[in-house]
């Protein structure tokens, strides 16, 4: 990750201190003006960039992958101006972690969905680690996006993945994004220790009991004329089943360590046919109209 943004923000906010003449309470609001306009221009100019690259003809998989990496720098540049601040508010400092969750944390984010991330953090939550959270979510719901969000200790990660499924399967998924390395790499063992080797036959139960409701309310059926391609059989909800399966029994935690089986599943055609809007929101239930558009990139020849 690169620290452009920081700069960038930096510099425009010690120019404005320069010439300010007003009260303190003045000042913070018009830094805060300065740092969310930058922000908001540097995050529109991302998207429209990434809008024109699959104008070009890039895929729907490259899209949601190389959002997903855009997404994930301008989260850890946020990060680092918010830890910029705590000194000088004061804050001891905490040991605290940013990551990514769920489909985010595989590498694949489409415009229109939430952005899974979890802020965790060891022993009870000081202050330090309530000025952070508070900053980046702050300026995350100012800039207009959907976030989805937690803030936990690594004690309430590991007993809400013991009685959460949709939790437990969201951290499977997790990666680094910004903050303290050492805690990201403990939180991984203490689920890893504690849990996951521990439960697999209860867990597949589990998921396989999700798998039939989902079946139910989507279609269980492959042949189904206006699919479901996230939730209905054969969609990307099974393959993520069998992901969180080899990980929990195998080890195989990411989407790279699986590529194989990943494009046995035909997981890229999904993925095409879920974005096939990118400009839009995404529409998981396929409609006949766009079907064989979806399918062209698919033909053997």
């Amino acid at each position: 990750m690169t620290n452009r943004l920081f700069r960038r923000v930096r510099t425009a906010e010690e120019d404005l201190m320069g010439g300010f003449s007003g009260s303190l309470p003045e000042l913070g609001e018009a830094r805060r003006r300065v740092r969310l306009d930058l922000l908001r221009e540097h995050l529109s100019a991302g998207v429209e960039a990434l809008r024109a690259r699959h104008e070009e003809g890039a895929s729907g998989e490259e899209f949601v992958r190389v959002y997903a990496a855009f997404m994930r720098d301008f989260l850890g540049e946020l990060w680092v101006l918010a830890d910029g601040d705590a000194p000088a508010e004061g804050y001891d400092i905490q040991p605290v972690v940013l990551m990514a969750l769920g489909g985010f944390g595989r590498g694949e984010l489409h415009p229109s969905s939430d952005i899974d991330i979890m802020i965790t953090y060891e022993g009870q939550m000081g202050p330090h680690v309530q000025m952070m959270a508070q900053e980046l979510l702050y300026t995350l719901w100012d800039l207009g996006l959907q976030v989805g969000h937690s803030c936990r200790s690594l004690t309430d990660c590991l007993a809400i993945a013991r009685t959460d499924f949709p939790s437990r399967t969201s951290m499977l998924a997790a990666s680094w994004i910004a903050g303290d390395r050492a805690l990201f790499r403990t939180f991984r063992r203490t689920l890893r220790d504690n849990l996951y080797r521990k439960d697999f036959a209860e867990f597949l139960a589990t998921t396989l009991a999700e798998r039939d409701q989902r079946y139910r309310k989507h279609g269980g059926s492959p042949y189904l004329g206006e699919p479901n391609v996230k939730e209905s059989a054969g969609g990307l909800r099974d393959l993520h089943t069998a992901m969180w399966l080899a990980s929990t029994k195998f080890g195989t935690r990411t989407r790279a360590r699986g590529q194989g089986a990943h494009h046995a599943a035909g997981a890229p055609g999904h993925r095409r046919g879920a974005g096939v809007s990118l400009a839009g929101p995404q529409r998981a239930p396929l409609p006949r109209g766009p079907q064989e558009r979806c399918a062209l990139p698919l033909s053997p020849g």
